[in-house]
């Protein structure tokens, strides 16, 4: 599998409550993706305040473009 550079991609996104976990589901979009705009499916899951508010949530993200490098100190 090829490996993405930390700098390639760094995309941020609410979807309300905070969700501890998350993947990256596959797709048949293909492996070697080297041109933008990017499309990405994830699977999360919420760990809300109340138990009934908890819920799994299949995330599309797309129109992923490369973004600017930035310096975490």
């Amino acid at each position: 599998m090829k490996k993405i550079q930390k700098e390639s991609i760094r995309h941020c996104f609410i979807l309300g409550d905070p969700c501890l976990s998350f993947d990256i589901l596959p797709d048949n979009l293909g492996m070697d993706r080297n041109q933008y705009p990017h499309t990405i499916f994830i699977v999360c899951g919420t760990q809300a305040e109340k138990s009934d508010r908890n819920s799994v949530m299949v995330v599309k993200m797309s129109n992923l473009t490369k973004t600017l490098k930035v310096r975490f100190s």
